[in-house]
């Protein structure tokens, strides 16, 4: 599941769940393509002439899938989704929820269920505890 595309389309499938954890990679490919189509919806609808409507609706349809995996990632990083309120203070609580949302996974299962990264990586990738 390495395809930016396959990641997306796994948190689209999962944009009601808010319990779990979302590995950073998964949060981060979603992020992306969620970027760049909306970017190529935007300039499809300039060049064309037409309204903001569908980068609207499409940005409405994404709120809650992107809400989920946020949600899921602050989980990954054994913080709960409160943190996401942090966001509501300018410039210093976006630095704060951006701090945690590219800080890795916790490697052991936490309060949220079990690392994804043990689950969906390949055995090289997994970790191993020291010794």
């Amino acid at each position: 599941m390495e395809d930016p595309i396959n990641w997306y389309l796994e948190a689209l499938r999962n944009h009601l769940n808010f319990r779990g954890r979302a590995r950073r990679k998964e949060f981060w490919q979603f992020y992306l393509v969620a970027m760049i189509t909306s970017f190529a919806l935007q300039v499809a609808e300039s060049s064309l002439g037409a309204g903001p409507y569908i980068s609207t609706v499409y940005g409405i349809a994404m709120l809650l899938p992107c809400l989920s995996v946020i949600w899921r990632r602050l989980h990954d990083t054994d913080r709960s989704a409160w943190y996401l309120l942090a966001g509501i203070i300018p410039v210093v609580g976006w630095i704060f929820v951006l701090s945690y949302l590219v800080s890795d996974s916790k490697p052991c299962t936490n309060a949220y269920g079990p690392s994804p990264k043990d689950v969906l990586a390949p055995d090289h990738e997994r970790f191993a505890p020291a010794r």
